[in-house]
């Protein structure tokens, strides 16, 4: 990365260079028109520039960049970047199925209180149903037993007429 960084500034440096060159030319200018100032500051950095490519050089074992070794180093950025682009999408994958897994328990848990309380409510409601059921029973044993002593009442007692 800290070749790549330098390259980047030695390419940049280059091409600004020779832009620059090219526009004081055509303007027909000669070095005054690079936009640098003075001399001395042109030659300095030109110093600077030979100094960064002969770093350049250095740290490739003496071998420039050519367009192949860009490409390479290209190619290598590019794989890189879609290692950790992969790294990201699997972490992302990762994230969402263990936020599904946690949906998927969340709704089956609440699935399981709904259907207890679903339980407990039939079950209040069926006990309710039934102690209403044994009132009326109840009620109807005591409406028949108060029937039949009202009937024995007028069957044993001949003096009772009903109409």
């Amino acid at each position: 990365m800290h070749r790549v960084i330098k390259f980047g500034l030695v390419l940049t440096l280059i091409i600004l260079t020779s832009a620059s060159i090219g526009a004081a030319g055509a303007r027909g200018g000669g070095t005054r028109g690079l936009g640098f100032g003075d001399e001395d500051k042109i030659s300095r950095q030109r110093e600077e520039l030979l100094s960064l490519v002969e770093t350049v050089l250095e740290e490739n074992g003496g071998t420039p960049y050519t367009h192949q070794l860009f490409q390479h180093m290209k190619i290598d950025e590019a794989a890189q970047g879609k290692s950790t682009e992969n790294e990201i999408n699997e972490s992302i994958s990762s994230l969402e199925k263990a936020h599904m897994s946690r949906q998927k328990e969340s709704v089956s848990s609440l699935d399981k209180l709904w259907a207890e309380e679903m339980a407990a409510r039939v079950e209040a409601d069926m006990a309710k149903t039934e102690h209403g059921l044994n009132e009326l029973r109840e009620r109807l044993s005591q409406a028949t037993h108060r029937s039949r002593e009202l009937q024995e009442h007028i069957n044993g007692n001949p003096d009772c007429v009903i109409l």
